[in-house]
């Protein structure tokens, strides 16, 4: 009886340890589903990733090529017009000072100031 009562202990131990394991191996394979689900996330966000910086290289790259041909565009422009002709200064300039409100129109000078480069006053 003793046997038996032994046999008896040492299958329930045995059965306990099992469910142990098992129980341990079902964690453990929900865990390898959560980190392949997370390892399957990281890699569709690192390849949206790559795309978008793709696209930002692109559209970097066709701005800076749309920018440089709106440059040599506004070169061609400059250099097809022709430049103005330079003026020369006028030989006189007239300045009329308008009288103050103070003054009498009658008595107000009508000044008048001529230069010339020659420096003859008129």
């Amino acid at each position: 009886e003793e046997e038996e009562a032994m046999a008896a202990l040492m299958a329930k131990a045995v059965a306990t340890q099992s469910a142990r394991i098992d129980l341990r191996l079902s964690q453990l394979d929900q865990l390898c589903a959560a980190v392949r689900s997370q390892r399957s996330s990281l890699e569709h966000d690192r390849h949206v990733l790559f795309a978008e910086r793709l696209s930002l290289e692109r559209r970097k790259i066709i701005a800076t090529e749309q920018l440089k041909a709106q440059f040599q565009a506004k070169q061609q422009q400059q250099q097809q017009q022709p430049e103005p002709p330079q003026h020369e200064p006028p030989n006189m300039v007239a300045i009329t000072l308008a009288p103050s409100p103070a003054v009498k129109a009658e008595e107000a000078p009508d000044v008048k100031m001529h230069e010339a480069h020659n420096g003859s006053g008129q």
